[in-house]
């Protein structure tokens, strides 16, 4: 894929749109995603950033798989005006994460081509307690 590179690809829990354009990334997953116990479902919504080679209107497709679940399959139509990078989401998805897997994001332009990955993160259990701001359970100094 040469007409659109991505640079950054965030999965996170939401992503607002402010009237001054900018993007609001809500509940970013930094490292793997836990969850607390099996089955759950999943908030998810993707941010990318791009760049496109030549302005104007793309097409890409868009597949999310998650272990041995029927992929999500996606399309994104949208307006690149070319200078420079732009910020670009995904509509908000519920994904059922019913055992621990890998979390996959594909891409192409057409039928034609191969999928290409562009993010995996692995879901996982959670085994620790989360701890407030500071690392320190209360009452503990």
């Amino acid at each position: 894929m040469t007409e659109v590179r991505f640079n950054a690809v965030l999965f996170c829990d939401d992503v607002r749109r402010e009237t001054t354009g900018k993007d609001i990334l809500i509940g970013v997953y930094g490292g793997d995603i836990l969850v607390n116990s099996f089955p759950q479902w999943l908030p998810l919504a993707i941010w990318a950033e791009i760049e496109a080679e030549k302005p104007g209107h793309h097409t890409l497709l868009f597949r999310l798989t998650y272990a041995d679940n029927p992929p999500l399959n996606m399309k994104a139509e949208m307006n690149v005006s070319g200078e420079g990078p732009s910020g670009v989401s995904l509509p908000r998805l519920e994904v059922l994460v019913e055992s621990e897997g890998v979390l996959a994001l594909e891409v192409r332009r057409n039928n034609e081509e191969p999928w290409r990955e562009l993010k995996r993160k692995q879901v996982r259990k959670r085994t620790s307690p989360v701890l407030p701001m500071g690392g320190h359970r209360p009452g503990e100094q």
